[in-house]
C-alpha cells in the first residue's frame, strides 16, 4: 500500500513516493524526496547567528551563575523587538517558574532590560476543583492546545528542571527520568515550531570529565534538546559571564558571547517601571533590578574554560561534601584492594563524619556511572571496583573451612590441629583479611 507524507505534496515526490507497510503503518521516504532547507531558529543573535531553535535547548549553570538573568535578557530583546537578539518577528513567552517570584524577581529584569512584560505569560497552576496545584508533565497536553489556540506564543521557558521533576515524584540524578522528561519537551517544541527552553543546574560534583557531562550528571539529560548553553565565569575576568555552546546538532548555531551585569540606580529602575504602566508595593531595593549588557565585541571563551572557572571557585576546604564523599570511596576501595565487606565500608564512613545520605549519594553516582559494582556472597555484602573479579573472589570464600571449623584452628600450637584444614596463608588473601 503506498501513501504520501502530509508535508510534503504528491507531485513533488515523484517516484521516491512513501510507502507504508501493510500492517505496520511505516512512512519511507528516500532522501530525494525531501528539500533542503536552512535550521530553523526563533531567536537569534545579533550576528544573525541561532540562540534558540525549534525545539527543546537547554540552558545550564551553578547556582548564582547568572543563567536565569542572561535568559531574561534574552527574552527581554525577544518579547520586545529590540537589542541583540531577535525573532523573525516579535513573540510571546510562556514562562513556567517555581524557584523565583515573578513580581519580585521576574519582572523586574525584564522591565529594565527593556523587554515587553504584557508579552510574557506566566503558568501559575492548573485548577483542579476548587483548588489548585502546579502543573505536571501529565498536564502538556493541555499546554499544547494552550499555545496552539495562542500562536504567538514562541517560546516556553521550563526554570528550572529540577522543580518540574520534584512535582512528579522524579529526580534528575536519575538519567532516563530526565531524559525522558528533556525529550518529551523537545518533541512539544517540535510539534508547535515554537523553542522550549529548558533551565537547570550542574551537578554538584565538579570533576567528572567536561562541561556536557557536568549538566545535571548525565548526557542522558542532553540527548534530546538540539542546544545545549553553559552560563558560568568568564575565564579571564572575574567580573564578565559567558554563555557558550556545549552540544549541539545543527548548523549555524552561535558560539556564545560574554556579557557583565549591573545593578540600576533606583530612580531609574522605578522610572522605567512607571513608563510601561506597571504599579509598585513597598519599598523595592534597589537590588531587584539587573541589567545586562552584552559584550559583543570580547572573544569566546571555550566551553570547557568556562566550566573549569565556574567550578574551581575557593580552596580545597570548600569543596561540595559530594566530591568528598566520592574521593572518599575511591581512595578507600584503592586502599583495600579494591574491594571491601560493606559493614567496613559504612564504619570507615562514618568515622570520616560524612553524612549517611551524602555517602550514599555517592555510591549510587560511582555505581551509575560504571566505577563500582556491589555484590554479595553468602551473608555477606561488598563494594568493590568495576573491574574487580568477584566471581574469583566469591569462589575463594566459599572453599575456605566453615566459621566452626575456623574457630577450632590454634595457629599458636602446633601439633595439637593436625587434621583440621588450615586457613591459607593470609598473604594469599591479604587485601581481605580485616572483613
Amino acid at each position: 500500500m503506498a501513501t504520501t507524507d502530509p508535508e510534503q505534496p504528491p507531485e513533488n515526490l515523484g517516484d521516491s513516493a512513501a510507502t507504508v507497510a501493510d500492517d505496520g503503518g511505516l512512512v519511507i521516504r528516500s532522501l530525494n524526496s525531501h528539500v533542503v532547507r536552512a535550521p530553523r531558529y526563533v531567536v537569534r543573535d545579533w550576528r544573525g547567528l541561532g540562540v534558540f531553535p525549534i525545539g527543546g535547548s537547554i540552558v545550564a549553570g551553578k547556582q548564582g551563575s547568572g543563567k536565569s538573568t542572561f535568559l531574561r535578557k534574552i527574552l527581554s530583546d525577544f518579547t520586545s523587538g529590540t537589542g541583540a537578539f531577535r525573532g523573525e518577528q516579535v513573540g510571546s513567552v510562556l514562562y513556567c517558574a517555581w524557584e523565583d517570584d515573578p513580581g519580585s524577581s521576574i519582572l523586574p529584569e525584564f522591565a529594565v532590560n527593556g523587554g515587553d512584560p504584557g508579552r510574557v505569560n506566566f503558568l501559575t497552576g492548573i485548577r483542579q476543583g476548587a483548588l489548585r496545584r502546579q502543573w505536571q508533565m501529565d498536564d502538556l497536553e493541555r499546554i499544547e492546545n494552550y499555545c496552539a489556540a495562542n500562536p504567538e506564543i514562541k517560546v516556553i521557558v521550563i526554570d528550572t528542571l529540577t522543580s518540574l521533576s520534584n512535582t512528579i515524584g522524579r529526580n534528575t540524578r536519575g538519567a532516563k527520568a530526565a531524559g525522558m522528561i528533556t525529550t518529551a519537551l523537545h518533541q512539544l517544541g517540535l510539534r508547535l515550531e515554537i523553542s522550549v527552553v529548558i533551565v537547570c543546574h550542574l551537578t554538584k560534583l565538579k570533576r567528572r570529565g567536561g562541561a556536557l557531562d557536568a549538566i545535571a550528571g548525565s548526557t542522558e539529560l542532553t540527548s534530546g534538546p538540539r542546544a545545549v548553553w553553559m552560563v558560568g565565569r568568564h575565564p579571564d575576568n572575574p567580573d564578565h559571564r559567558a554563555m557558550v555552546l556545549v552540544k549541539h546538532n545543527l548548523s549555524g548555531l552561535a558560539q556564545g558571547c560574554t556579557f557583565r551585569t549591573e545593578t540600576l540606580d533606583l530612580s531609574s529602575a522605578l522610572e522605567s517601571l512607571t513608563s510601561r504602566g506597571l504599579r509598585t508595593e513597598g519599598e523595592l531595593p534597589a537590588s531587584m533590578f539587573i541589567r545586562t549588557e552584552v559584550l559583543t565585541d570580547e572573544e569566546v571563551p571555550t566551553a570547557e574554560a568556562v566550566y573549569t572557572a565556574s567550578t574551581n571557585i575557593g580552596e580545597e576546604s570548600r569543596i561540595p561534601a559530594l566530591d568528598r564523599a566520592v574521593d572518599f570511596i575511591r581512595q578507600l576501595l584503592a586502599d583495600n584492594g579494591n574491594c571491601i565487606s560493606s559493614a567496613r565500608f559504612q564504619a570507615e564512613a562514618t568515622a570520616t563524619g560524612i553524612s549517611a545520605a551524602t555517602i550514599l549519594r555517592a555510591r549510587n553516582f560511582l555505581r551509575e556511572h560504571g566505577e563500582i559494582q556491589t555484590f554479595q556472597t553468602g551473608r555477606e555484602h561488598f563494594v568493590a571496583t568495576a573491574d574487580f573479579d568477584r566471581l574469583a573472589f566469591i569462589a575463594s570464600v566459599r572453599s575456605e573451612p566453615e566459621p566452626s571449623q575456623r574457630s577450632r584452628v590454634d595457629f599458636g600450637q602446633s601439633g595439637e590441629n593436625e587434621g583440621l584444614p588450615q586457613l591459607p596463608p593470609s598473604g594469599q588473601y591479604g587485601r581481605h583479611i580485616d572483613f
